[in-house]
């Protein structure tokens, strides 16, 4: 089990676990005094509602600074929930209990190298049923092969490696296709109005990204004084959570309650999945 965070008023910094990812769900760095006993509310700018970065600094080595950096923090007033991370909806299930039994048992008998695991990769790549612009793109971007802004510097077609959709980060691959957003605003006649790209740390998982996408885009569409709003993305899972509201316990359930409470306010919206 794993706390999602909400107010951070229920869980214990040192003694539970609320640290996403497949390292430990508790924290690693040595226990400071001032935190002894505290809830994740201290680690919490309740105005901003982000993470303190002075306190994070302070207290924290380095790499869990930014593990924690990456977990994203509800906008509204919501609770903090335990949830079952290794379940896509949050809930434990049997099976899912005995798949991950099955996954420990194979873990410890796997005994291949490295390089014989890579080949076994790319074999099943190669075997799959879709176009090959795909498989030729995953092999790009395992190859670090994409022509990204910080290739392009290295080969001194550039000068300037920074990412042209968010001015903040250094465009490489995990960048270009994972950690940086686009919000795109078209009207009824599929014309662009305005367009927006943020930077996003290590999200987690494509899920919480997208989910992040929307929310943003939302409050995006409130601030530009739009009244209606019909959202289009790729991610079916968080289509359909946002389409039944459901804020149950999956990892992406407190983004989704964010974002129905910001397009309550506009007079229509909906949400739909599109293939890309």
């Amino acid at each position: 089990m794993r706390w999602r965070i909400g107010d951070g008023k229920s869980i214990n910094v040192y003694n539970d676990n609320w640290l996403p990812g497949k390292r430990s769900a508790k924290v690693l760095s040595p226990h400071a005094g001032a935190l002894e006993g505290a809830q994740d509310a201290a680690l919490i700018n309740s105005d901003t509602r982000t993470w303190d970065q002075n306190v994070l600094q302070q207290h924290f080595l380095s790499f869990e600074v930014s593990h924690i950096k990456a977990i994203p923090l509800c906008w509204i007033d919501q609770e903090d929930c335990l949830i079952w991370p290794a379940c896509m909806d949050g809930d434990y299930s049997v099976k899912m209990g005995y798949q991950l039994l099955c996954e420990a048992e194979n873990s410890s008998a796997a005994s291949s190298s490295d390089s014989s695991k890579q080949a076994f990769f790319w074999k099943c790549i190669w075997k799959l049923h879709i176009p090959n612009k795909i498989k030729f793109f995953l092999w790009r971007v395992c190859s670090n092969a994409l022509p990204t802004m910080e290739n392009l510097k290295r080969r001194k077609i550039l000068e300037d490696a920074k990412c042209k959709a968010c001015l903040v980060a250094q465009e490489n691959t995990l960048h270009a296709i994972w950690n940086c957003f686009r919000v795109v605003v078209q009207n009824a006649k599929g014309e662009v109005l305005v367009a927006l790209a943020e930077k996003i740390s290590h999200p987690g998982s494509v899920e919480v990204l997208e989910a992040l996408a929307v929310r943003r885009a939302a409050k995006f569409i409130v601030e530009l004084g739009i009244t209606g709003f019909v959202f289009e993305g790729d991610s079916e899972i968080v289509c359909r959570a946002l389409r039944t509201a459901d804020c149950g316990h999956s990892s992406i359930g407190q983004i989704v309650k964010d974002t129905m409470s910001i397009v309550g306010s506009l007079r229509t919206f909906s949400f739909s999945h599109i293939r890309r």
